[in-house]
């Protein structure tokens, strides 16, 4: 990789970018998902036009740490139980926290309701 090399992510991603997926919104509307696994972050871009960005966001444990180095992603605008707008899944390593096994690699995955992604950013 060339740190110095242009990023078509722009500002938002920071190496590495590995997760990906799209939120299908009414009509032919969207957005595209990008995980940033520099800076624990997730881009989002929109999906008509020239992918403009939407904004940033990060993802804040609920009884755990916080996402951090995820390496992936999925998202759903279909109702999954109880999230009505939509589910996002991201990948979490390593877990930390007094019930991990220092032992082995913890990994996790974190659900978020796409609707508070959604009223974050402002997203229609």
């Amino acid at each position: 990789m060339d740190p110095g090399a242009p990023s078509y992510g722009g500002t938002n991603l920071t190496a590495d970018a590995e997760g990906v997926d799209i939120w299908y919104g009414p009509g032919r509307t969207g957005s595209v998902i990008v995980s940033s696994q520099g800076d624990d972050t997730y881009a989002v871009y929109s999906l008509t036009g020239r992918n403009r960005s939407l904004g940033t966001f990060r993802v804040a444990g609920d009884g755990v740490d916080d996402v951090n180095g995820s390496d992936g992603l999925a998202v759903s605008n279909a109702p999954v139980g109880g999230y009505r707008s939509g589910l996002l899944v991201t990948h979490d390593e390593p877990e930390t926290g007094p019930d991990t096994d220092p032992e082995r690699d913890a990994t996790g995955f974190s659900y978020v309701a796409w609707g508070e992604v959604a009223r974050a950013l402002r997203l229609p």
